[in-house]
């Protein structure tokens, strides 16, 4: 005989599906704000959008960990171990939910994958845009330092070292 989900608990899982495919939203949005922000190297909004991304971020990890839990006492519900029960996939899930449940359930996990894809690429982006400028401002301060004579020595990263000042120590006598 098939062991099936207590209906709560799907529901619960559904609603938590559909609050992290807000959040995910969000994020999404903050991380174009972030890239329009950097392309008019608007040092205010590259601040703001850093502190909403960190609450939201904050809110997902939240939300995440009840997702866990709730994954854990469904787990047990089909008699699996708490860490079998977190990974169980959807259409193992799918399985053991009634079939008036399921649509909505696989509805609510396609548009978190959706959003959690667009959401990704936005991210990549923003953070190869903050690689470009940070190797940008590198060799600008490269390139404005002013030079130092060079020893006949090597330095940790293989170029020539700078030339060593004079020591200077006190004595005690």
């Amino acid at each position: 005989m098939l062991t099936t989900v207590e209906p709560k608990l799907i529901r619960d899982l559904n609603r938590l599906l559909e609050t992290l495919t807000g959040l995910y939203e969000e994020w999404d949005r903050i991380a174009e704000s972030k890239l329009s922000a950097m392309n008019a190297a608007n040092l205010v909004a590259m601040q703001e959008t850093a502190a909403a991304e960190q609450a939201v971020a904050a809110k997902i990890t939240e939300r995440d960990g009840l997702r866990a839990q709730l994954m854990e006492r469904i787990g047990r519900e089909l008699h699996l171990s708490g860490a079998a029960g977190r990974r169980l996939p959807l259409s193992q899930l799918l399985a053991h939910v009634s079939t008036e449940q399921q649509p909505a359930l696989r509805e609510a996990a396609r548009r978190l994958q959706s959003v959690l894809g667009r959401a990704t690429r936005s991210n990549r982006i923003v953070g190869a845009v903050s690689r470009e400028i940070l190797s940008h401002l590198q060799w600008v301060f490269t390139a404005v330092r002013p030079r130092a004579e060079l020893s006949g020595e090597y330095a940790a990263n293989g170029g020539r070292a700078a030339a060593s000042g004079p020591c200077l120590f006190e004595a005690v006598a």
